[in-house]
């Protein structure tokens, strides 16, 4: 279901690597998902801003953060992403 939810990798090398942050506003991918994969770790932080569910079909089941009803996942309060970004 999220194949190629990335579309720009970087190798992660020496002092680069250790100063590097993601955000996920980087990745057009993710900002247009109505639902998103959650890892364990970012679960408390993402579930203040959005519904966490669990996806399951016959490979098992998956945490994903609701983002959207709408498509391309639009439709967030006008200051979410500046609050998301800080």
């Amino acid at each position: 279901m999220f194949d190629g939810l990335y579309s720009h990798l970087l190798r992660l090398e020496g002092d680069v690597g250790n100063r590097r942050i993601f955000s996920p506003w980087a990745y057009q991918v993710v900002r247009e998902q109505q639902m998103i994969p959650v890892v364990h770790m970012e679960a408390l932080d993402l579930a203040a801003w959005y519904p966490l569910v669990w996806l399951r079909d016959e490979g098992g089941a998956e945490l994903l953060a609701l983002r959207s009803f709408l498509t391309r996942g639009e439709g967030h309060a006008p200051n979410a992403l500046r609050i998301t970004r800080a």
